[in-house]
């Protein structure tokens, strides 16, 4: 597991007060930790847009970023279930997605399924 993602922060203008309180945190940008130009990433992300919507998920826009800001991801806060989740992660290749569940930030492989406990989400947003 890439120890940066422990360290990410979220970019969010929103109000989490709104928010379910169980939701993915999904991107499609880099598959696998392979960093891919910005038009390919922006590409797989309106693939996953996309996808959400023919499953009729409710999407917010959120961005990961490392605590510098050096690095980020356009992602979607998702109300959606772990398991749905993990098929989008897979299908999307990406190595893990993040899952909040009452405050409580994990990580989860997409390809072993375990979790990571990575402490308050509200605490990662900026």
């Amino acid at each position: 597991m890439n120890e940066e993602y422990f360290e990410t922060v979220f970019l969010f203008s929103g109000i989490i007060e709104k928010a379910t309180p169980s939701f993915a945190i999904l991107t499609a940008f880099n598959p696998m930790d392979q960093l891919l130009s910005l038009d390919e990433n922006k590409m797989r992300n309106l693939q996953l847009f996309h996808a959400l919507c023919d499953i009729e998920k409710s999407i917010t826009r959120i961005i990961g970023s490392s605590t510098d800001h050096s690095h980020q991801e356009p992602s979607f806060l998702v109300d959606c279930t772990q398991q749905e989740a993990m098929e989008l992660g897979k299908e999307f290749q990406q190595r893990a997605f993040f899952w909040v569940s009452n405050d409580q930030l994990e990580i989860i492989d997409c390809t072993t399924g375990i979790s990571h406990p990575a402490g308050s989400f509200r605490m990662r947003i900026r």
